[in-house]
């Protein structure tokens, strides 16, 4: 059995996040209307902010839900989506600890 390339790993991960966090069954057809989104910047697709190495951070919705996305620029790839809640952690700011 061969290993997955780094960029089908990628889109496995985002489907099963997907279902796991907002009980989605994203198909590839799904998973490609997804990536078009944030690629052409469709309207309700907001652009975040950017992640280190090539990756960016956007709003989306999908399935009735808002979720944030991290889009992979080598692989051109979804690699997560994350609940709205989340925040990205500001560079330059120190973590406060207890």
């Amino acid at each position: 059995m061969s290993k997955p390339s780094h960029a089908r790993a990628q889109e496995a991960h985002f489907i099963r996040r997907a279902r796991q966090r907002f009980g989605l069954k994203i198909t590839p057809e799904r998973y490609a209307f997804l990536i078009r989104k944030v690629k052409e910047n469709y309207p309700g697709t907001k652009f975040l902010g950017h992640q280190p190495p090539d990756r960016t951070l956007w709003m989306i919705r999908a399935g009735g839900y808002a979720m944030r996305v991290v889009f992979d620029h080598r692989t051109d790839r979804l690699v997560t989506c994350l609940e709205v809640a989340w925040q990205p952690l500001k560079k330059g700011k120190p973590c406060k600890s207890s």
